[in-house]
């Protein structure tokens, strides 16, 4: 039988703010000659999703620029939409 696992709990996140203070989490394990900058837009971009795996993405995208060996790393979201659907960018 499968191990029990705990249910994903997804919920309306502002994505610019949770991309910004993972950045600040990720930030002191981060080389020092890699330089990594997070930016988000004035308005709010509401997604539903589970915020640990939103970090969890952001964690990898991070990561694996780092592990391919980029110096700049620049990460952030955008709405490129109006209305009650946006399409948004990470």
């Amino acid at each position: 039988s499968k191990p029990a696992t705990a249910a994903t709990e997804f919920k309306i996140s502002d994505l610019g703010l949770l991309l910004e203070k993972s950045v600040e989490r990720l930030r002191p394990g981060i080389p020092a000659e890699v330089q990594l900058q997070a930016s988000r837009p004035a308005e709010r971009l509401p997604v539903l999703a589970s915020t640990e795996q939103m970090q969890q993405v952001i964690l990898n995208l991070v990561q694996n620029s780092v592990q391919s060996g980029a110096k700049k790393i620049d990460v952030w979201a955008e709405s490129l939409g109006q209305g009650s659907t946006q399409e948004v960018h990470l």
